[in-house]
């Protein structure tokens, strides 16, 4: 060719490549618009969004704008906003060293899996342009536009393959707004709409990790930690950082929230100062074994606390919450759960509605077959028999019963005990004395003992003691046996059997008292013995006395002695 040939060859192909470069190039430069206009739309909202969120790169010899864009947007056409990014006047001339700041949003990735790792309760999802929602369930794998809703009782455990997790509790919605990888710059990129309800999160630290929530009053953005954020009924949001450190911020201004600080955010007013979260509720007086349910816990109550929340998983699968609860009173209670071990998260909630740091509370639920219901003796009964009867309703997961009967409630002095009873009731064979007592039965089913009943005490008291009566010309003494130390009577001494308008009504310490003697007639007296600590037993039985007419003085007649006479003087010699 010659020289001629090969400059008119030259003009052509100048002409020629970019027409064909373009043409080829058409389906990459309506792509490149449509992302370029992306993130303009993504960010048109009343406040700022991660759209808007930057990373800085360095620029390295040889590099220039088309390399850049080529790189890190997925398109050398996009070199023109690059350049309006970084300030760059002359494309071809890039200083080392420089730092251009490129909007994440602008920049090209390959998605982030996200999948659901644990589900309780009513879990749906939909996908964007797909109509109704479909239950999720445990394998879900959920593309970026996905959103997430919980119901009543419910939450849904979010596991991203990047290592986030993310917890979705009761009556709760989000969207997987972004979940992409940014391979170029080494970034992990996720936003999350919460719109409604309450989420959990555990960001592991990496670098280059990009890990936002956002709400209708602010956006939270974090780099590595641990946060939870709440999108309450009304325009607030709620903010709690256990560990690391989270931006918060809208369109009235931005803060950094610590670890172990919270903060709350309105949509019509920056966030709030960070406050201290509430310390982590003193759980040392709660039991490690509960063998009753519905669960019930009692932790201390740390300063300026005005509620508690708990939630309880399987410790085999800690993943999935079997309670929700908050408490405004000062006991948590918790659900009636079948037999095994479980783990409490239990926090302590401030005025503003923050929930502090958690308390873990290990504990292991034996509470079947559940304790019987008990029939008599009642609570705190009087009891006269002296081999009384006890009976208790019958349990259906037991196959017998077991039977104990103490002189104090801790059960270290038993009087009797009776471990399998086939039926649900007992009659004593051995003589109680007077005094008190305390009784429990338990169910035993195949897998052995359940939880005993409470202490049951009732007392076994003293009966009232018959007098002796000893009647005298001007009184009665009445006597009877001497009781145990400390015993005091009552002594009741009437003209009718109902005592109602007694003679003599008198409380004695010792067991002897003297009385008048009454006209004659039919009299009634009955004795009760007072317990040393002021219990009053019943009287004993009604005695019936009959006071006799004193005897008639002799009859006056004439005197004897002059009959004597005769022998008087036949015996004088």
């Amino acid at each position: 060719m010659t020289a001629r040939g090969r400059a008119r060859l030259v003009k052509v192909l100048r002409v020629a490549l970019p027409i064909a470069l373009l043409a080829g190039m058409l389906p990459e430069i309506r792509e490149a618009i449509a992302a370029e206009r992306a993130p303009v739309a993504a960010g048109s909202g009343t406040y700022p969004n991660h759209a808007g969120e930057r990373w800085d790169y360095r620029v390295e010899a040889g590099d220039s704008l088309w390399s850049i864009a080529g790189r890190f947007l997925g398109n050398a056409l996009w070199w023109q906003k690059v350049q309006q990014v970084a300030g760059v006047g002359e494309p071809r001339r890039l200083r080392p060293g420089t730092v251009i700041a490129i909007p994440i949003a602008w920049m090209s990735g390959v998605p982030i899996g996200v999948e659901i790792a644990a589900t309780t309760g009513t879990v749906t999802y939909s996908v964007p342009g797909g109509g109704v929602d479909a239950d999720a369930s445990p394998g879900t794998r959920l593309a970026g536009g996905t959103v997430v809703r919980t119901g009543p009782e419910s939450s849904a455990t979010l596991q991203f393959d990047d290592g986030a997790r993310l917890l979705l509790l009761a009556d709760s919605e989000l969207e997987i707004k972004i979940a992409r990888r940014l391979p170029a710059a080494a970034v992990d990129h996720v936003e999350i709409r919460l719109s409604k309800g309450r989420a959990e999160t555990l960001v592991p630290p990496r670098p280059g990790r990009r890990f936002g929530i956002e709400t209708p009053a602010a956006v939270t953005s974090v780099r590595g930690t641990g946060f939870r954020v709440h999108a309450a009924d009304g325009p607030g949001t709620r903010i709690e950082v256990t560990d690391g450190a989270v931006d918060v911020r809208n369109p009235h201004g931005a803060t950094r929230v610590p670890g172990r600080f919270g903060t709350v955010v309105t949509q019509d007013s920056p966030p709030a100062p960070p406050r201290p979260l509430p310390p982590a509720p003193d759980v040392t007086d709660l039991p490690t074994l509960v063998d009753r349910v519905p669960i019930v816990f009692a932790p201390r109550v740390p300063d300026g606390s005005a509620a508690f929340t708990m939630q309880v998983v399987a410790a085999e699968s800690p993943d999935v919450i079997l309670h929700q609860g908050r408490a405004p009173a000062r006991v948590l209670r918790g659900p009636d759960l079948p037999d095994g071990r479980y783990v409490a998260h239990i926090r302590a909630v401030d005025a503003v509605g923050l929930q502090g740091l958690p308390t873990l509370q290990a504990f292991t639920l034996d509470a079947r077959p559940i304790p019987p219901v008990p029939v008599e003796p009642t609570p705190g009964a009087r009891v006269l028999d002296e081999r009384p009867r006890f009976a208790w309703a019958r349990t259906p997961e037991a196959d017998h019963y077991h039977f104990q009967l103490s002189t104090d409630p801790g059960f270290e002095r038993l009087v009797h005990e009776a471990a399998a009873l086939a039926e649900p009731r007992l009659d004593l064979t051995v003589v109680l004395a007077p005094g008190q007592y305390h009784w429990r039965v338990a169910g035993v089913d195949r897998d052995g003992r359940g939880p005993w009943t409470d202490p049951l005490p009732f007392r076994r008291l003293t009966p009232g003691p018959d007098a002796a009566p000893v009647m005298g010309a001007d009184e009665i003494t009445l006597s009877w046996r001497a009781g145990a130390p400390g015993h005091t009577w009552r002594l009741q001494f009437a003209g009718d059997d109902t005592f109602a308008a007694a003679l003599v009504d008198v409380r004695t310490d010792v067991p002897r008292h003297v009385v008048p003697r009454p006209a004659p007639g039919r009299y009634f007296l009955r004795v009760s013995t007072i317990e040393a600590d002021g219990e009053a037993g019943p009287f004993g039985p009604v005695q019936v006395l009959d006071v006799p007419a004193p005897a008639p003085p002799p009859a006056p007649g004439h005197p004897t002695w002059p009959l004597l006479l005769p022998l008087l003087f036949l015996l004088i010699p």
